[in-house]
């Protein structure tokens, strides 16, 4: 989703999609997921090259298997 409609568009839809699951299953929920992470000033300036950096990291971390983050 991120890759079509942009990141607030994929937030946005999780968001959504977890409020109605909290109502339907009136309970906890867990996401199990992958996080690419950018620092800055190290890994760029901009909030377009922070956001690239970290988006190759998670799907770098998506690759290597379940619950993973990558930071290099």
């Amino acid at each position: 989703m991120n890759d079509i409609f942009g990141h607030q568009a994929g937030d946005e839809a999780l968001r959504r999609a977890v409020g109605i699951m909290r109502h339907e299953l009136d309970g906890e929920i867990y996401y199990i997921g992958r996080i690419g992470i950018a620092i800055a000033p190290h890994d760029g300036r901009t909030y377009g090259t922070l956001l690239r950096i970290a988006d190759e990291r998670a799907y770098h971390a998506k690759n290597s298997g379940k619950n993973r983050y990558v930071s290099r």
